[in-house]
C-alpha cells in the first residue's frame, strides 16, 4: 500500500484519513488503479486525486467514485490562492 500512497493525512478536526495520489500526467487506467486500492482499503475515508495533465475527461467527471479530483484548473486556483505564484514562476525560471 506504502508504493501506491504519495501522502497520507489525518485531519485533526475530524479524526478522518485521506490519502492522496499525485501524478504529473494520468490516463483513465492509472485513475481506475488508485480508485481501485482507496476503495480496497478500510483505512482511509477519503482519497484526494492530483493531476497536473489529465487525458481523459472521464476522470474529472467522477463524484460518485467519492474520490476529490483536483485537475489542471483547480490545481492552477488553488496554487494561486495559496500564495504559490511568484514561488511556482520562479521555479520554472
Amino acid at each position: 500500500l506504502e508504493k501506491d500512497v504519495d501522502i497520507d493525512m489525518l485531519s485533526p478536526v475530524t479524526n478522518k484519513r485521506a490519502f492522496v495520489q499525485i501524478k504529473s500526467s494520468c490516463d483513465y487506467d492509472v485513475f481506475l488503479e488508485s480508485l481501485a486500492v482507496f476503495q480496497s482499503n478500510s483505512v482511509y475515508d477519503d482519497m484526494y486525486f492530483v493531476a497536473h495533465t489529465i487525458s481523459d475527461q472521464r476522470i474529472l467527471d467522477c463524484s460518485e467514485t467519492g474520490v476529490s479530483v483536483i485537475g489542471p484548473e483547480k490545481l492552477a486556483a488553488l496554487t494561486i490562492n495559496a500564495g504559490l505564484l511568484d514561488w511556482l514562476i520562479k521555479k520554472h525560471e
